[in-house]
């Protein structure tokens, strides 16, 4: 029993290095995992798990486009053949091709900011949670730039799409005759 276990050990901490499609590469059925990192230490990156051959493909983004991901990465959007990490503490969104895991682009989401999960509205408006700001940040995708904010009050956590309206869960503490969860409606 412990020789087995030493060897699926052994084969979990392998690295195994992305190779893009094609030539023993992983197959277009998987799924991409964030890495978040140290706060401080740029060390986040992007993990792909192949469904097909159960192959974990770290650091891919590294691999491929020869950079880090940045300092704290929270989550990945995916629209169309884009994936859009948001990198908090780097204040960017890294836009990735989806087939090939090359960088198409970096979103600067502000000096100060503290960029959270994102959501689209439609192809060319995305909202992005500001911590900080206590704001939804209006993102011109095709243009990759902030182009304004919706300020929405306290802290949220989230955002989405709903129906073509964004929205913003905001987190309630109980007090001032808030709810212990709400949700905010806004109309760029």
């Amino acid at each position: 029993m412990r020789r087995g276990f030493a060897f699926f050990a052994d084969r979990l901490c392998q690295r195994p290095r992305f190779r893009p499609q094609g030539s023993s590469g992983p197959s277009a059925r998987g799924v991409y995992i964030i890495n978040q990192g140290n706060y401080g230490r740029a060390n986040s990156s992007l993990s792909y798990y192949d469904l097909t051959t159960f192959h974990v493909y770290n650091d891919v983004f590294f691999a491929v486009n020869g950079k880090n991901l940045g300092d704290v990465a929270q989550v990945m959007t995916i629209r169309g053949s884009s994936g859009y990490v948001v990198v908090n503490n780097s204040q960017k969104i890294e836009i990735i091709d989806l087939a090939t895991n090359l960088n198409t682009g970096t979103i600067s989401t502000g000096s100060g900011s503290s960029p959270g999960p994102m959501a689209f509205v439609n192809d060319t408006l995305a909202l992005v949670t500001d911590l900080y700001a206590n704001a939804l940040m209006l993102v011109n995708v095709p243009g990759r730039r902030v182009t304004g904010a919706i300020s929405v009050g306290q802290t949220r956590r989230g955002s989405q799409s709903h129906r073509g309206r964004p929205t913003s869960r905001i987190p309630g503490s109980g007090s001032g005759g808030q709810s212990p969860s709400s949700h905010s409606r806004a109309s760029p």
